[in-house]
C-alpha cells in the first residue's frame, strides 16, 4: 500500500523495494533482495542501491514481528523462551539497526530526506500498563533506543535527514 501512494503521488522518480521474496515488476519501481536476518544481504542491497541510484531521499522499514506459526506473543513470564525471543529481537531490533548501518550514507547529500521505520506503540516502557507481549514489546523498545540514537547521530552527519520512528496503529 506505501509503494502504491508513493508511486502515485508522484514524488519520486523512482521507488525501491526491498523483499527477501521477488515482487512482480510494476512502472516506477525498482526491487532489491534483502532479508532484515541476514546482514550480508542488507549489505548487498545498500551497495546495489548506491551504485543505481547514490543517494537516497526516503527510506521506510515495515518489518516488523509479532508471531508466526510456531510462535505466540507471551501472555506471562512461564511462555518466555529463549529461541523466540532471540527472533523478535533479530527482526523488530537487529534488523533495522543493520538497515540503518549500511543504509546511511545514502542520506549524507543536501537534500531534505528521511529514514523512517515502523515500530509500536508497545514498544513505550511508561505506556506499557497491560504487560504480556514480552519479546514484542522488547524488541520494539530495542528498536526505539535504536532509532533515537541513529537520529542523534545523523543530526550530526547529515543535518537534513529526519530520522524516526513511527507507530501506524493497530
Amino acid at each position: 500500500a506505501l509503494v502504491d501512494e508513493l508511486v502515485s503521488a508522484g514524488s519520486f522518480s523512482t521507488v525501491i523495494r526491498a523483499s527477501r521474496r521477488a515482487i512482480d515488476p510494476r512502472p516506477g519501481c525498482d526491487w532489491v533482495y534483502l532479508d532484515v536476518e541476514d546482514e550480508s544481504s542488507i549489505s548487498k542491497a545498500a551497495l546495489e542501491v548506491t551504485q543505481k541510484y547514490g543517494r537516497l531521499d526516503l527510506l521506510i522499514n515495515t518489518v516488523g514481528f509479532l508471531h508466526g506459526a510456531d510462535h505466540v506473543p507471551e501472555k506471562k513470564l512461564d511462555d518466555l523462551d529463549s529461541t523466540r525471543l532471540q527472533r523478535s529481537f533479530a527482526i523488530n531490533a537487529t534488523g533495522p539497526a543493520l538497515i540503518f548501518k549500511h543504509f546511511h550514507r545514502l542520506f549524507r547529500h543536501t537534500r531534505h530526506s528521511v529514514m523512517a521505520t515502523l515500530s509500536a506503540r508497545v514498544g513505550s516502557i511508561s505506556d506499557n500498563g497491560l504487560g504480556g507481549w514480552y519479546g514484542y514489546r522488547a524488541s520494539k523498545a530495542a528498536q526505539n533506543q535504536i532509532t533515537r540514537t541513529v537520529a542523534i547521530e545523523m543530526a550530526r552527519k547529515a543535518p537534513q535527514c529526519v530520522v524516526v520512528a513511527l507507530h501506524p496503529g493497530t
